[in-house]
Order: C-alpha cells, then structure tokens, then sequence
C-alpha cells in the first residue's frame, strides 16, 4: 500500500491522459505516497486515499475522486488538491489549494501556502495558512464553520480573510480559542461569518486596514426561525482597523455584542450595538448606529459635559445613561453636570448617589414631552417623550443634600414659572427629591 516516487517525470501526454492514476479497484483502501527528490508529473488522480510522506517534493495537482480522503504529513506538494472526502494537514507543505465539496478538513501540523476550502468544519489547531495572490482565490479561508485552538492564518490583499458560509436551517460557527489570525488590507471583508454567531476565548484575531468592514456577523432566517448573528468575545485580544473609519465598521453584529473590555485592543472605525468601550476613564456601550449609553462616570472632573465621544476615529452621541451610572468615586463628586445631546433613555437610578451635585442642565430635554395648548401657550401636560424611556427612579437619591441644593435647568435659560409645577411632578413621580429647585426664566 505504498507508492514510491523518486526524481519521476512522467509522460508529459499531448491529451488529457493522467501521468498517474489510482483506478477505482483501490476505492477505500490508503494509499501512502512517499515523495523521494523531485517528482513531476501532469496531474495525480486517485480513488483512494492518500497519505503524503517523505522530505521530497511533488508537482502536481492531485485530484482525488468521490469521497476518497487525502493527508500530508511529510513532504511538499506543488499544486492543488481537489478532492470530495477529508483533508488533513499534519506535517509537510502544500503550495497550492486544498478543497474539499463534502469533507471537513484540519491543519494540524505544517504550512499551506495558498487557501483552503471546505463546505464543512475547518479545525485549526497548528500550522500555517498563508494565502498569496498567485493562489487565484479570494478568500484564503472559506468554510461552513471553524474551529481554532492554534496556528496561524495570514493573508495580505485578499478580497476576504475568511468566510464563514451560511447552513440552511442550522447554526454556522466561528469559534477562536487559541492561535492567531492575522488579515491586512482585505478588500471586501476581513472575517464574514452568515447565519452564526463568532465566539472568541482566546488567541489574537488581527484585521488591519481593511478598505471595507473588518469582522461582520449576520444572522439568516429559514421558515421564520433566526439563525446567529451574534459576536462574543470573552477572552484573547482582537484588533480590528477599516481605512474609513466614520462609515465602516471594524466589528459589526446583526443580532448585538458582548465583549470583555479588555480584550479590545486597537480598534479604528465603527462598532456594532451592544459592544462597549472606556474612553476619557468613562464606560459607553453602543446603542443603535451611532449612539452610546453612558454606563459608569469615571472621569476625574468635578464638572462634565455629556455630548459626544469619539472612539476608534468615529463619532458617537450620548444618548442614554444607565442604571446607577454615577455611582462611583468620581461620579460622588460631581458637582456641575450639562447634558447637550438629546437622550433617548435614562434608566433607574441613573443618578443615584450624586451627592455632590449642585447643578445639572439639560440642553435638550424632548424625553420630557411638554404639551402645550397652541392657542393659550398653556402647559396642558408632560409626559415621557415619543421613542423615549424614563425609568419611574431615573432621577432617586440625585443631588447634594438630598436634593435641596441642586438646581436643574431646561433649555438655555429655563423654564416659564407657569410650567414648574407640572414639570416637577413629573420629576417627583420618577424619583426626582421634590426639595429640588426648578430654574425658571422669571
């Protein structure tokens, strides 16, 4: 069950005749090719298996038939290998590309310089894949789901690093445990996962300077039930940089994401909702497009202004604060607090603690909804404004004596005498001390 080649060249034939091929009266046995100097030949098919041995080298595509496997686990091979069955890398080098249409494949050991396909699992747990131009493929990685404990994967210019097919009715994964990957200058995508989710515990997943989104997620739907869409990462480092930075995104989720602070490292351009980030000592997590909840005040000024916040070279706006946001070291001593942007929520609680307060203004206040008469000008009502959600304790336990000495102010100037009242029992009903003083205009 061995085939040795040793410095063979074969017939160089004028039609499409193989130079070497392994009929079908082997189909299922193994064949072990022990490459012995240099071996050429026009292409290499077979429909059993093969093992690739030895320290010499083949050049060839090789072509393996049905559902026939293929390994290296010593030698190099020069050329593609197509095949319908399992792929193992565990030794040696293949340069060229390894496809399988119905096998799953894994890189235990050696290099592949080129890409890999298969339309099952890829698992990396060492080795090398390196994808280079001369490869003619646009992705270096393609596969319904993969799985990496260790290695490397490298690729520079590609359309796309690695793609994660979508599965008809059934979860796709991407799960990074270990190893490194590492993408620069993608065209298209870095990481493209469809219809699962992308789970990091460990490793360093690197995509850098990507010219369109760096690491995507989305979600598929089949007979109405929703299949990933999800990007946790809970342990390793990631690193993710798009070269437009105010329209891409350097990590996006369809369905929202979860990550350890420190895990992000470098990161340029746009973050998808649910990720959080610490800028300026302050904790934000992304809300919609482009806006961030304020979720822990940890900046060391006694006066703050909340507007915007650029992280990753991109703009975000405040537009909500979370629960207990301000109960911190540096939040009890905040004496002079403007809210510019318009917020779209405050959570209970959201100023708990303020004990040092004295002033707080909100420039723009439409979640408190004021319904005036248009005739009369007169205040009818307020209420939590249209798309807006005010806990009913947003404003408990705020300000500097229990609340007798803080002032809040609406607007630029404040508020007409006339509309104090309402307002403060809207205030009051969500927690607001009623010792509270109301600026007004008068």
């Amino acid at each position: 069950n061995t085939l040795t080649l040793n410095n063979f060249s074969g017939m160089k034939a004028e039609d499409d005749t193989s130079d070497i091929t392994i009929g079908q009266a082997l189909k299922g046995k193994t064949i072990r090719v022990k490459l012995v100097g240099t071996n050429t030949v026009t292409s290499f098919n077979s429909f059993a298996n093969l093992v690739f041995e030895g320290s010499g080298t083949l050049n060839a595509n090789v072509t393996l038939y049905d559902t026939a496997k293929a390994s290296i686990v010593g030698g190099t091979v020069k050329g593609d290998i197509g095949l319908g069955g399992s792929f193992v890398m565990n030794g040696g080098k293949l340069i060229g590309n390894a496809s399988t249409s119905a096998g799953a494949a894994s890189v235990i050991k050696g290099s592949i310089k080129g890409s890999i396909y298969t339309a099952k699992t890829l698992v990396v747990k060492g080795g090398t894949i390196v994808w280079n131009k001369a490869c003619g493929n646009s992705a270096a990685v393609t596969c319904q789901s993969l799985i990496m404990s260790g290695g490397t994967i490298k690729a520079n210019g590609c359309d796309t690093g690695i793609m994660v097919m979508e599965k008809q009715a059934a979860l796709t994964k991407c799960q990074i445990k270990g190893g490194t990957i590492n993408i620069q200058n993608a065209k298209q995508f870095g990481v493209a996962v469809a219809g699962g989710n992308l789970v990091q515990s460990g490793g360093t997943l690197r995509v850098t300077k990507s010219k369109g989104e760096a690491i995507t997620v989305y979600h598929s739907v089949y007979n109405k039930k929703e299949y990933g869409g999800r990007i946790t990462i809970k342990g390793g480092f990631l690193y993710s940089t798009v070269a437009k930075p105010k329209t891409n995104f350097a990590l996006y989720s369809a369905k929202g994401i979860s990550n350890r602070l420190a895990c992000l490292k470098t990161i340029v351009g746009r973050l998808g909702e649910g990720a959080r980030f610490k800028q300026g000592g302050n904790l934000y997590k992304v809300v919609g497009y482009d806006g961030v909840m304020l979720q822990k005040y940890q900046a060391p000024a006694t006066k703050a202004v909340l507007n915007k916040v650029n992280y990753g070279k991109c703009p975000y706006t405040i537009s909500g604060i979370g629960s207990q946001t301000f109960n911190t070291p540096a939040g009890r001593k905040l004496i002079n607090l403007t809210v510019v942007s318009d917020l779209m929520r405050i959570d209970d609680n959201a100023f708990y603690n303020t004990k040092a307060l004295r002033a707080l203004t909100f420039r723009m206040y439409s979640w408190m909804w004021l319904n005036y008469n248009a005739s009369t000008g007169r205040l009818l009502s307020v209420k939590v404004g249209s798309g807006c959600t005010v806990g009913k304790k947003a404003f408990a336990k705020i300000g500097a004596s229990g609340g007798s000495l803080l002032k809040v102010r609406f607007g630029t100037q404040g508020l007409s005498s006339g509309d104090v009242s309402k307002c403060k029992s809207f205030l009051v009903a969500r927690g607001m001390p009623r010792s509270v003083k109301l600026v007004t205009m008068d």
